[in-house]
Parts: C-alpha cells; structure tokens; sequence
C-alpha cells in the first residue's frame, strides 16, 4: 500500500471487527522520519507523536508492539521530508 517508500518493511494485517486491516510498525514510522525507534517512543510518552491506535500482544508476554494505519504512515512520509535530520 505504502509503495513509495523503498525498503519499508511490509505492513501487517490484523483483524479488527471482522476485518483485516494493514498496519505498520513504530519501526516504519521511525524510518519514513528518519529517527530511531526509541526517538519515537519518546515523543509518544511526552505527548509530541501520537499514541499507537492499534496494540498487538504476540505470545510474548513483554513485547507490545505500537501499531500504526497505513495512512498515517504515509503521511509521516510527507511531513518527514521537511524534518531536519
């Protein structure tokens, strides 16, 4: 869906009310930003990025993986070229 970006890495299908969706990681959004994921991560806890809308549980009991819809990615992909690295 995000063709633009080269070497993204693919998005992943969840299923929300009956219907798969494509979302992509906090690792996306970081790379169409340019910045590491703990940059984002720490944006998101001081409020300046949003909270992740979706949250996947693996059979990991410690890892919660921030989830983002393709569209919002996208849009980062714009705003990111702005960004001074």
């Amino acid at each position: 869906m995000v063709d633009k970006f080269e070497n993204l890495q693919p998005p992943v299908q969840i299923e929300i009310g009956g219907h798969f969706v494509e979302v992509f990681t906090v690792g996306a959004c970081a790379w169409v930003l340019n910045r590491s994921v703990n940059t984002i991560r720490l944006w998101e806890r001081r409020r300046l990025f949003p909270f992740a809308p979706f949250r996947q549980s693996p059979n990991i009991e410690s890892v919660n993986r921030r989830l983002y819809p393709c569209q919002f990615v996208e849009a980062l992909g714009d705003i990111g070229q702005y960004l001074v690295p």
